[in-house]
């Protein structure tokens, strides 16, 4: 039996209510599916940028007071270009914007559960596409490497390195 990926998710907006009432919306959806998640919610995109290194996919409101959500739709794919962005708005006319932003999907306000079970399960599809692995086994125990964060791989004589974006791997091979 395939194991499901657990979903970071992050919902901004600067109204409270439309906030709580996504969040509802979205648990309600993934609870349906049967898809662990953790959800976080950010009245001000300022403190959701600081963090979005840690989501996979986030729901951004475009007109906010502090920060409009397309310019924070920028500094969050700057962070983490896997991020999987929805905007959800009541102004259509930011959808071209947006789309120069990477959005994943742009809903206008109110999201219907429909469109979001099936923009949550394009985004699982997507994101496990992304993240294939390659397994290695170590004397220790058994090592799973993103095959999107290899730069390259090269071995000399028993040794494998594998170089990553942020650190390198070596391995011992047993011919």
């Amino acid at each position: 039996m395939k194991k499901m990926m657990k979903l970071t998710i992050a919902i901004c907006d600067d109204n409270k209510l439309v906030l709580e009432n996504e969040k509802t919306l979205i648990e309600e959806t993934l609870k349906e599916m049967g898809m662990p998640y953790k959800m976080d919610k950010y009245q001000n995109p300022e403190n959701l940028i600081k963090n979005a290194w840690q989501y996979d996919v986030v729901f951004l409101d475009v007109e906010m007071d502090e920060v409009n959500g397309i310019v924070a739709a920028e500094s969050i794919h700057n962070i983490n270009k896997e991020c999987l962005l929805f905007f959800v708005t009541n102004h259509e006319v930011y959808m071209d914007y947006a789309m120069n932003e990477y959005a994943f999907r742009f809903w206008v306000k109110p999201m219907s559960k429909e469109k979001l079970k099936f923009g949550l399960e394009s985004a699982v599809k997507r994101l496990e596409n992304n993240n294939k692995c390659i397994e290695f086994n170590t004397d220790r125990n058994v090592v799973n490497i993103p095959i999107n964060k290899i730069i390259f791989i090269y071995e000399i004589v028993f040794f494998l390195t594998i170089f990553l974006k942020m650190l390198k791997f070596v391995a011992v091979l047993l011919l």
